[in-house]
């Protein structure tokens, strides 16, 4: 189970930043140190590029390119629509490869009455205590197999696990509200989400490797008690290639609200 929140660890503060042609035509990034911290060198976002006329979007991917070497950064990622044709062309041209598609799945109609779901929805759900901190950093390292590192050919697979690793150890250590579902040998699954309002936004969720018979009655069992506790929507991030999981959420309810594609750009340290 691997939904693939906005949500990212916290192991240091970014520095954001911007880069304009003019109103119309602006670029938002930050750095992002707790990827930093995983891959050895600087590494960076790009969280949005807002452009009005496709012809100017060279130029800025160019400034943005001069302040990217400057910073010094190796590793770049960012996600754009799926239909922004201009833009995903200019990224391909400043040396981004899409690496990633994934969904944005929203159920809006959690406040009204459902007939027989479709799995179990019976398993119990706990808080954590600090005796599960060691299995839920395990899940992290060891459960995931769908992510924008883990997809990405050009990151070795061990950096995109100890990342995950680090990013329950900071969930925990950030208080972020999280659910368990507890076996005779401890935790067998665990769902960290925000709340804002009457609404759920599902960060990370995952089973141990060999519990991964327990996600359809274990997100089904979330769901429940969301709607029980009066939440009225609920939203995830969920990678295209996690074709187990996109059909568990469908049958849920969620529907898909649009698609993302994923893209890395990895720079020569000759830079």
């Amino acid at each position: 189970m691997s939904p693939q929140g906005g949500n990212h660890p916290a192991s240091a503060l970014p520095v954001t930043a911007q880069v304009k042609l003019d109103g119309e035509h602006v670029l938002l990034w930050r750095t992002t140190p707790w990827d930093a911290a995983v891959f050895g060198h600087p590494t960076g976002e790009i969280l949005s590029i807002r452009h009005s006329d496709p012809g100017r979007l060279a130029e800025l991917m160019a400034l943005w390119g001069a302040e990217r070497r400057r910073a010094g950064l190796r590793l770049c990622v960012t996600r754009v629509p799926a239909d922004d044709r201009d833009l995903r062309r200019a990224l391909i041209e400043s040396g981004f490869v899409q690496v990633e598609t994934v969904l944005r799945m929203v159920h809006a109609r959690l406040g009204r009455p459902v007939g027989k779901p479709p799995f179990a929805d019976d398993l119990k759900l706990e808080e954590p205590v600090p005796g599960d901190k060691q299995a839920l950093v395990a899940i992290g390292r060891d459960a995931f197999n769908y992510s924008r590192f883990h997809e990405d050919p050009f990151v070795d697979v061990a950096l995109a696990r100890q990342r995950y690793q680090r990013w329950v150890e900071d969930l925990l250590r950030q208080k972020t509200p999280i659910w368990v579902h507890r076996g005779e040998a401890g935790v067998d699954a665990f769902v960290a989400f925000t709340r804002e309002g009457s609404a759920v936004e599902l960060i990370l969720a995952g089973s141990a490797v060999d519990r991964g018979f327990l996600s359809p009655s274990f997100f089904a069992s979330f769901v429940r008690r969301l709607r029980e506790e009066g939440t009225r929507g609920a939203g995830a991030t969920i990678s295209a290639a996690n074709r187990v999981i996109l059909d568990i959420y469908s049958q849920l309810g969620f529907r898909t609200e649009r698609t993302l594609f994923g893209y890395h750009l990895h720079a020569s340290d000759k830079e």
